[in-house]
């Protein structure tokens, strides 16, 4: 898997994660270059970032939550965006956020 950084895990529920890919892609584009190394139980979405013009990332989704390929702020920025309609709540309250930054590991993320 490419990306602009290493991969950082994600933990959120599926109701973030929904949220998170409407604001963290302007267009979702063929994976093609990374399509070889993938196993057909994989989902991964990539495309070119909200407010750039050349940076690509991609997600893969995992039980808990998604590991990140690309530019740690970008995702950064989207993930502490105030949400429209209130339901999520940014990564400092609601517990998902990434091993790198010192806050918990998925697994210990309760779901469901």
């Amino acid at each position: 898997m490419q990306g602009n950084l290493e991969p950082v895990k994600v933990a959120c529920t599926r109701k973030e994660l929904s949220c998170i890919i409407a604001n963290l892609f302007a267009e979702v584009k063929p994976i093609c270059d990374v399509c070889d190394a993938l196993l057909d139980s994989d989902l991964v979405l990539g495309g070119a970032l909200a407010g750039s013009d050349d940076d690509f990332a991609y997600i893969k989704v995992t039980e808990y939550g998604f590991d990140y390929y690309g530019d740690y702020d970008v995702l950064d920025r989207v993930r502490r965006a105030r949400c429209p309609s209130g339901t999520l709540n940014p990564p400092e309250k609601d517990g998902g956020a990434t091993q790198q930054r010192g806050l918990p590991d998925p697994a210990e993320v309760p779901q469901g």
